[in-house]
């Protein structure tokens, strides 16, 4: 009875993110017109995930927050966070650790999410956002829709997304989103 559970809660994640990702694939050609206060966002997230991520140890925070607006529904915004933020919850380890970065300059904005975890073969990173993409030998549940999703909505945007190591040489992932801010008219 309990594989049978664990079948069905697995089937309906990847039913809801199937649906996302057709949902914001057919609205590419639609571009956002409304602004996103990025940093509500943030905050939101972080306090849905945060009693996941005290359960298991792992420290999550701001180590940059800087007030900005893109234009992205809300609701896009926290759908590309929350893939991001589970992903990286997924990857690290308990006592892992977690930075968000939120940082603006000459009209664009960069969101950067940096873990600890044991990071991603350089041989993934071009196909981690394909859709259905998982690391050969991954034993991490999932659909493989997560970081297609999250393109989905970057690509909607304007902007680009990109998976990498952390800089420094330091063990773990960096998750960046550009894109341009909304011009507050």
């Amino acid at each position: 009875m309990q594989a049978l559970k664990s079948g069905l809660k697995r089937t309906k994640g990847l039913l809801e993110q199937l649906l996302s990702l057709s949902r914001i694939q057919d609205r590419v050609d639609a571009p956002p017109v409304q602004p996103c206060d990025v940093m509500a966002v943030v905050r939101e997230v972080v306090a849905d995930l945060l009693p996941l991520t005290i359960a298991i140890n792992i420290d999550i925070g701001l180590t940059q927050a800087q007030p900005c607006q893109v234009l992205c529904s809300p609701f896009e915004m926290r759908t590309l966070l929350t893939n991001v933020l589970s992903n990286a919850i997924r990857h690290v380890a308990d006592d892992g650790q977690i930075d968000i970065a939120v940082t603006s300059s000459n009209g664009h904005m960069a969101l950067l999410v940096d873990d600890n975890g044991m990071g991603v073969p350089r041989d993934d990173f071009p196909h981690v956002f394909a859709p259905f993409y998982r690391a050969a030998g991954s034993d991490q549940e999932g659909t493989g829709l997560g970081l297609a999703i999250v393109k989905a909505i970057a690509d909607r945007m304007g902007g680009t997304v990109a998976l990498g190591p952390r800089p420094s040489g330091v063990s773990g992932c960096r998750f960046t989103l550009c894109c341009m801010l909304a011009r507050i008219e």
